[in-house]
């Protein structure tokens, strides 16, 4: 059996709670001993005796809460009521019973040592008693007197117990440091943390690095390490940088594969403001047949827009042509229709009809004068045209 070495560190949290129910276990151990020291004429035995092992354990508990000497001096205060019992029972066996329930209970510490300490105690006093004990000595032990055999017996139970509660209490002692702290304590830890409270404070012994706590501790900070880079990350793409990634450096496992997954995705859609920028260049250049690749799922509003856009953008392009074409042949009076389209574009689609317009509306008034001329009419007049058009008035004034 590995016996596991004792340190007054957090791991032993749960030895603070157990010093408090050692310290009621023992007063009612000194209310015990006062009762059948009054019913047996052993009063002064109580307070020699049982006073100073009620207060001295108490003291050190008091002083020095959980610690290792605090669970020696309650073993110790325990054997030396269960001494006292057989004592002022003149050597009952029913008073030596409470050698094995007291050494039971110190069990409650997940600690071989105070179990070590009150059996070596007792054995050592079972010993002692047996040769001190005479027809007139006033020292007890058993009732029919001193017997070697009977000591051996005791004894040799005490041994087995104490090596089996010992047993007992290193494997509770291991299941302890592998939750690292009190199963309220951790039960709590873990609750916040999954209900998204990560800054939740985890303290931990230096030297765990394999409790239940541990990981808590371990699996917090590696949450808490990928929420940083994401919020990191998301700061940057607000500022453009598009191209940036999550840190996957340090990260392992479901972890890494997250936040490589998350890149993916980011990957995804810097390429896709790629290829929206690239397309919004492309249409800047005046190439308008530069076949934008079709998304899937919800994206594909993106490739309606774009295909709406591009389809405007060629149907104004075409009626210019169209018109363009007509005009040359002498159609002037042909114009685009505005209202086939909609917003700036319908405004622009006016305007040019305006302009053409305006131009049909000059060669006509030009014409007309021209005619008139022609038949002799020199009388006629012409609107004055503005700016460079200016020319038209001056030519004809001179004409």
């Amino acid at each position: 059996m590995k016996l596991l070495k004792t340190t007054n560190t957090r791991t032993d949290a749960w030895a603070v709670s157990t010093d408090k129910l050692m310290s009621w276990t023992l007063l009612l151990l000194f209310i015990v001993s006062l009762i059948v020291g009054f019913s047996s004429g052993t009063p002064s035995e109580v307070f020699a005796i049982g006073l100073p092992a009620l207060l001295i354990p108490l003291l050190i508990a008091n002083i020095s809460p959980g610690a290792v000497i605090g669970r020696f001096a309650f073993a110790t205060a325990f054997m030396v009521f269960s001494a006292l019992f057989i004592q002022q029972t003149q050597g009952m066996n029913e008073a030596h019973f409470s050698v094995f329930i007291l050494l039971a209970l110190l069990l409650s510490y997940r600690d071989w040592k105070p179990i070590f300490v009150a059996a070596s105690l007792v054995s050592l006093h079972h010993v002692i008693f047996n040769l001190l004990q005479t027809p007139d000595s006033g020292f007890y032990l058993f009732q029919q007197g001193a017997n070697n055999n009977l000591v051996i017996l005791h004894t040799l139970t005490i041994v087995f117990e104490a090596v089996f509660l010992m047993f007992i209490a290193n494997n509770l002692r291991k299941e302890a440091l592998m939750v690292g702290g009190t199963p309220e304590e951790v039960v709590s830890i873990a609750r916040q943390l999954a209900n998204g409270n990560l800054a939740v404070a985890i303290d931990v012994d230096a030297n765990d690095t394999s409790s239940v706590k541990f990981a808590l501790k371990s699996m917090s900070s590696n949450i808490l390490a990928i929420v940083d880079r994401v919020e990191h990350i998301t700061l940057e793409h607000t500022k453009g940088n598009v191209n940036s990634v999550v840190n996957v450096e340090n990260l392992h496992g479901s972890y890494r594969a997250m936040a490589e997954k998350i890149n993916v995705m980011l990957a995804a859609q810097s390429s896709l403001v790629h290829k929206i920028a690239q397309n919004v260049i492309d249409f800047s250049n005046g190439n308008f047949d530069k076949p934008f690749d079709a998304l899937p799922g919800n994206l594909k509003f993106i490739n309606e827009a774009i295909e709406q856009l591009r389809a405007n953008v060629k149907t104004i392009i075409e009626d210019v042509a169209h018109m363009s074409k007509e005009h040359e042949i002498g159609n002037i009076d042909v114009c685009m229709d505005a209202s086939q389209y909609k917003g700036a574009f319908a405004e622009m689609v006016g305007d040019v009809d305006k302009m053409v317009g305006a131009h049909v509306r000059e060669k006509e008034e030009v014409t007309q004068v021209m005619r008139a001329l022609g038949d002799g009419d020199f009388e006629v007049q012409i609107q004055q045209y503005p700016g460079k058009k200016a020319e038209i008035n001056k030519n004809l004034d001179r004409l």
